[in-house]
């Protein structure tokens, strides 16, 4: 004898709305959602007979969660949101700046000179030196 045809009911896809929102994978979902033959279905089926509600669910809970998110970035009482928000949304960054340089504050000095190997690695043990001393 034939399988009956898969036939949604309101509840199942209010189901399947809901927990794809909370962002179960399909395969939990399919689990969750009972068949007429009192067993769950596949994810094949779930995905046949249920695609634009694992669409909305998510989509609703992404924008539930936005507007949480926003109004606590500009509320004033949560900082932490507002640099989240800042960040993430128009792509501002901490910047660290490092300066080099030289003595009291100066430029760095800047040496050139034809050396052999040989002079190079006596000048470098006479600044160890000075810097030692």
């Amino acid at each position: 004898m034939p399988r009956k045809a898969f036939k949604k009911t309101m509840e199942q896809s209010n189901l399947v709305r809901t927990t794809a929102g909370y962002g179960l994978t399909q395969e939990m979902i399919a689990r969750l959602v009972i068949s007429h033959e009192r067993r769950p279905i596949s994810v094949e089926t779930l995905v046949k007979y249920f695609a634009e509600e694992l669409a909305e669910g998510k989509a609703q809970a992404a924008a539930k969660v936005s507007q949480t998110s926003f109004a606590l970035a500009t509320s004033g009482d949560c900082p932490a949101m507002t640099m989240f928000w800042l960040k993430t949304q128009l792509r501002w960054k901490e910047v660290h700046v490092h300066e080099h340089t030289g003595e009291d504050g100066g430029p760095i000095e800047q040496v050139t000179s034809n050396m052999t190997e040989k002079q190079a690695a006596e000048a470098y043990a006479r600044t160890l030196n000075r810097q030692r001393a």
